[in-house]
């Protein structure tokens, strides 16, 4: 059950919606009721986050300010990021992105001030002409911008030291589950870069191998190739050193014809040159 004497438990946390983001971001000191503020140009295309800071100096005015809590940029998973808020924001209805901000004031006189100013009224926004892109001059007088926001007491005790304690530790369990995540990750992706390193160790063994075994077997057909004209330069002097023999006994041979031809012929001439001789 509630406790009156618990801070968030008891009636002193408002809860105000459909708030334009760029009226509470860095840019804009602060707004409260009745103030007018400046903000950058509302038809940029950025989209302006709030801040604890700028809402907290907006509420003030109604009373000392406990706590500041805005869903928008505090994920109770704890893993909202800025660009993500920031989406969520530009998404919003309306011309200007909108967010939800609960305010806890120190005692409940500020918060009742609060909900007695805010309940019904519009949150006005006044433009100076600089603001509106006149440079000649031409329009001196000034704009206001209004927005009507929800408004209601707390209801669910989102701030209360409970409902705080317990987004705390669901904001732990999430970031150690992002951590054991990311550590997970970081083993997979050094996992898998471990297989990738032994699958190009083993692609570029397999290279080398064949590239070794290319080189090898061109080698060993140069060596055949080297082979193979050894053989042939040998063949050819062995049929060279046939031929010349082959000639040499021809020569032999016609040399030893012709000797005997010619002691034929002088066996045969020698009777006569006798006979010659005794005729004379």
């Amino acid at each position: 059950g509630l406790d009156a004497m618990e801070p968030g438990e008891r009636p002193d946390t408002v809860r105000i919606g459909q708030l334009p983001c760029s009226w509470f971001s860095d840019d804009v000191p602060g707004l409260s009721a009745g103030q007018s503020q400046q903000i950058p140009e509302p038809s940029g295309a950025s989209v302006d986050l709030p801040t604890e800071s700028a809402v907290r100096s907006a509420f003030e005015s109604f009373g000392a300010v406990r706590r500041i809590d805005i869903p928008l940029l505090n994920s109770e998973s704890g893993s909202a990021s800025v660009a993500s808020a920031a989406a969520t924001a530009a998404a919003a209805p309306g011309p200007l992105g909108r967010f939800e901000a609960f305010v806890q004031f120190v005692d409940c006189a500020g918060f009742e001030r609060c909900m007695t100013a805010l309940r019904g009224a519009k949150l006005l926004l006044l433009l100076m002409p600089a603001q509106l892109g006149s440079s000649d001059g031409s329009s001196s007088a000034p704009a206001a911008l209004s927005v009507l926001p929800t408004l209601d007491f707390d209801r669910t005790g989102r701030l209360s030291l409970r409902s705080i304690r317990r987004r705390e530790a669901a904001r732990r369990r999430a970031e150690a589950a992002a951590e054991l995540e990311r550590r997970r990750r970081d083993r997979e992706r050094r996992r898998l870069e471990r297989a990738a390193e032994r699958a190009a160790e083993r692609q570029r063994r397999a290279e080398e191998a064949a590239l070794a075994a290319r080189i090898a077997a061109e080698e060993r057909r140069i060596v055949a190739a080297q082979r193979k004209l050894e053989s042939i330069r040998l063949l050819s002097e062995l049929f060279r050193r046939l031929r010349d023999e082959r000639r040499r006994k021809e020569l032999e041979k016609r040399e030893a014809r012709l000797r005997r031809s010619l002691l034929k012929r002088r066996r045969q001439e020698m009777p006569l040159a006798g006979a010659a001789v005794e005729d004379t």
